[in-house]
């Protein structure tokens, strides 16, 4: 039909667009346990792309299920339009570790602006579960969010629902998750100034994309000091 570039996940009170979801129907419908193949897969990449040389940012992490592998890059960010998910990734780190973390939380109004967080800064971004309930229109406005965000040869990896699967299409067409295809995907992602690493087309795709350029710092190692006011 006409509206699936502009059509998102349907929940209760209808597709969203300016509804605000409840906590507790975000955790029911917004399921997505991978397959182990996929998930080792997944785990190489980050291990790849994280370093404590560059900031590391994950969006929507949920409950936490892939933040404790994100921790290598320094600092960590997580941004989600809700309070809870945030405070229950925290609560899975020691209390040492959660005054590191930088959580973020995005209006629902404008929750594809990542302007709150350091432009043109971060060297790894992550976001599992999130992207396959975007349409392309929203979907292109967030990925040129996290353009701005990424430092030049940052990259990016983010699952989303591949429709070129029956799995994708069955979903979409229950409006359990949002349209998408390899292809429609690519062609934003290259719109918007990306380019290709991998993508990994199945009923749990994937891809990794980056931003051009060379990824340089001056960052030596993590901050292991903290900076105190005293008086006397």
């Amino acid at each position: 039909t006409k509206d699936w570039y502009s059509r998102g996940y349907l929940c209760p009170s209808g597709y969203p667009g300016s509804n605000i979801f409840p906590v507790d129907i975000e955790r029911t419908n917004r399921q997505s346990t991978p397959t182990d193949q996929v998930r080792q897969e997944v785990l190489a990449t980050i291990q790849n792309y994280t370093s404590p040389k560059y900031p590391c940012l994950e969006i929507g992490p949920g409950d936490g299920e892939w933040t404790h592998y994100l921790v290598a890059g320094d600092p960590l960010y997580i941004v989600d339009i809700q309070d809870e998910f945030l405070q229950s990734t925290l609560s899975k780190f020691p209390e040492q570790y959660q005054r590191r973390v930088r959580p973020y939380r995005l209006e629902i109004e404008n929750c594809f602006d990542l302007s709150p967080v350091p432009q043109n800064q971060f060297g790894f971004i992550f976001s599992w579960n999130v992207f396959d309930y975007f349409p392309a229109t929203e979907t292109k406005k967030y990925l040129e969010s996290c353009f701005n965000t990424l430092r030049p040869g940052g990259h990016m990896v983010f699952s989303y629902n591949n429709c070129n699967f029956i799995e994708g299409a069955n979903y979409a067409e229950s409006g359990s998750k949002s349209w998408m295809t390899e292809e429609l995907l690519l062609s934003i992602c290259t719109a918007i100034g990306f380019e290709l690493e991998k993508s990994y087309a199945s009923h749990q795709s994937w891809m990794c994309i980056k931003k051009p350029g060379e990824l340089t710092t001056v960052k030596s190692h993590q901050a292991l000091g903290e900076i105190v006011n005293q008086t006397s």
